[in-house]
């Protein structure tokens, strides 16, 4: 039996991504449900590459251990009722080499990684 794409949607919001990675061949639908979640975003694909498939938001490298979340109102998404922000790896987000801004972004990205 088939299920109608809406149906399927629905029954997603249900679960954890978690459980939702363990699926296959579900890349059109999950891009259905961010576009539906996050109108205003212009490039859905890059969400599902950084949720799903745990890679840099802006390169689509997979993230490795240690990578930086950019806290910020205007990058973050939304995904079932959740605020996400975007992950991305070191080369890709340019970090000051001098102050406190960089020990900022590295401590948060070591709370997050470890929760």
């Amino acid at each position: 039996m088939i299920l109608p794409d809406d149906i399927i949607i629905n029954i997603f919001s249900y679960l954890l991504w978690e459980d939702v990675k363990k699926f296959k061949n579900i890349d059109s639908l999950l891009l259905f449900h961010i576009c539906l979640q996050n109108p205003q975003t212009n490039d859905p694909y890059s969400i599902l590459q950084n949720i799903y498939y745990d890679s840099c938001f802006k390169c689509h490298n997979l993230l490795k251990f240690n990578h930086v979340i950019k806290l910020c109102d205007h990058c973050k998404f939304f995904l079932d009722n959740k605020t996400v922000y975007p992950n991305y790896c070191y080369d890709c987000l340019p970090l000051k080499k001098k102050g406190i801004l960089k020990h900022i972004y590295v401590m948060f990205a070591a709370i997050f990684v470890f929760v």
